[in-house]
């Protein structure tokens, strides 16, 4: 999240992978600059791709542009039936969902919930996705309203993972979103959204072994619980000693404080087995 951090704007990140995961930053400039979650919120891309490989008989897996969704029709009764049924829907924020939730199980019941509607396949695919898109904005809203209040305004929404290049997801939310608010791919940004992941893993990497406090979220699910602690542990292997060398020469020896700014540099699009030592590099500043 710390690359997501601006001085004076309130940004959102919404990660539609499997699961998806809603990242709250507020700006650092803000007295609410430490309160920064990440939290997993419901099903993602899971049911859409399910559905892609049952319509497809296994021939696609995924509906990457959505354009298999964009030529059926929505059935708003199914939406709103597996919506207002399921407790992960209906729970106060914030919502750790774990990816098992949402497995085979759910998606067929889903389908097979269709099929008794008599709906063709383009208009499963449509309804599935449906619900992924109708989740995230609900939760985005559960989550902004739970922690900052009914009237707190965001100043820029991102999107990346694999979901957002589905365009009936990405339609959806801008509709049904505050008209002020700016949504925007995390490229636009200059952070690769396919490597978002990677370069966050990094980050935390380095921090855990500088043992720099991170933000977490204790049971209380409110702003007001948040406390900080290294966000992993060091398990030591065999390039411990050359890690920790390394360590000591960024850090000079000396403690320090926590990361402010965080530059990635190189080219991250092609196939790293093929990149020259040293083509892509981390600086934290």
């Amino acid at each position: 999240m710390l690359l997501l951090q601006h001085p004076t704007k309130f940004r959102v990140c919404l990660t539609v992978n499997d699961a998806v995961s809603i990242s709250i930053v507020p700006p650092s400039n803000s007295a609410a600059s430490n309160t920064a979650v990440s939290l997993d919120c419901g099903p993602g891309t899971m049911f859409i791709d399910y559905a892609v490989r049952y319509a497809t008989s296994n021939q696609l897996e995924h509906d990457l542009e959505g354009s298999y969704g964009a030529r059926g029709t929505v059935n708003m009764g199914v939406v709103d039936r597996f919506l207002e049924t399921h407790d992960y829907t209906n729970r106060a924020p914030p919502l750790h969902i774990a990816t098992e939730m949402f497995g085979h199980h759910e998606a067929q019941g889903l389908i097979d919930e269709c099929l008794f509607l008599g709906m063709s396949d383009f208009d499963i695919i449509a309804t599935v996705t449906r619900i992924t898109a109708e989740n995230m904005a609900r939760q985005y809203r559960r989550l902004i309203t739970g922690l900052f209040g009914p009237d707190h305004k965001v100043d820029e929404i991102f999107i990346c993972g694999p979901g957002a290049r589905n365009t009936a997801i990405v339609d959806y939310l801008e509709d049904v979103l505050p008209e002020e608010v700016i949504t925007r791919p995390l490229d636009d940004i200059g952070i690769p959204g396919d490597a978002k992941e990677s370069v966050g893993a990094a980050q935390l990497g380095l921090e855990a072994v500088l043992d720099l406090a991170a933000t977490d979220l204790e049971r209380k699910e409110s702003a007001s619980s948040l406390r900080h602690t290294a966000a992993g542990s060091v398990v030591r292997g065999n390039q411990w000693e050359v890690i920790r060398k390394q360590v000591l020469l960024f850090s000079n020896g000396a403690p320090l404080g926590p990361i402010q700014r965080l530059i990635v540099d190189g080219d991250t699009s092609g196939d790293r087995r093929k990149q020259p030592k040293g083509d892509s590099k981390i600086a934290a500043l």
